[in-house]
């Protein structure tokens, strides 16, 4: 073989895992009190989307204001928002989670020079470690000048493949510790309930009437 060439595809909505009904209800029911959270979730959701068109330096710095939102209690120099980061041990536990996770291995798989970067970057290393990485990269992207030797190219995304790669993964960690004590919290449980309940007396009400 001389040579091959490779290529994604998206896949089609209908291979998709179904999400149980009770995940798309809850999330309607909470809506109105889904502000606290509201614009970390909608970061996530525009990394999500950069990622899926390879837009990595975008998905970087969609995730890292998600990122910052959720943990930096509004400091952000530099030395102060870490010092925020390592205050949260959540924090560190999800960063954790995500290295193991296998769909994160898979996901820097895809190129050979994003799965180099990972494994210099991320793999092996402790939570402190990767906190301290985000911090800096953090104050990398925020700051350009054409006077410094190797600075970041607009154009150069597959460079921040890595990272885009792993705070996805830890995103969607963050995602769901900061939506699940609402979703699943006495008042969503018991708003879901008297609506199966109201929607079960109308199905009722039908059959009679027939």
């Amino acid at each position: 073989m001389f040579s091959f060439k490779r290529k994604t595809e998206p896949t089609s909505s209908t291979t998709w895992p179904r999400v149980p009904f009770d995940l798309a209800a809850r999330a309607l029911l909470i809506a109105e009190r889904s502000g606290q959270f509201d614009a970390a979730l909608n970061f996530f959701r525009k990394g999500r989307l950069d990622i899926k068109e390879h837009n990595y330096i975008d998905a970087v710095l969609d995730f890292l204001f998600m990122l910052e939102t959720t943990f930096a209690n509004g400091k952000f120099k530099t030395a102060q928002v870490e010092i925020e980061y390592l205050s949260y041990e959540e924090l560190k536990q999800l960063i954790a989670q995500a290295l193991r996770d296998r769909i994160l291995s898979e996901n820097v798989r895809g190129h050979d020079r994003i799965e180099q970067t990972f494994r210099q970057t991320y793999a092996g290393k402790a939570p402190k470690e990767v906190i301290s990485h985000l911090v800096r990269l953090r104050g990398e992207l925020h700051h350009h000048t054409s006077r410094k030797s190797g600075i970041w190219h607009p154009m150069d995304h597959v460079r921040f493949g890595a990272d885009a790669y792993f705070l996805q993964q830890l995103c969607l960690g963050i995602a769901f510790s900061i939506i699940n004590p609402t979703l699943f919290d006495e008042e969503a449980i018991k708003s879901f309930q008297a609506q199966e309940v109201m929607h079960a007396k109308a199905g009722t009400l039908k059959v009679h009437r027939k």
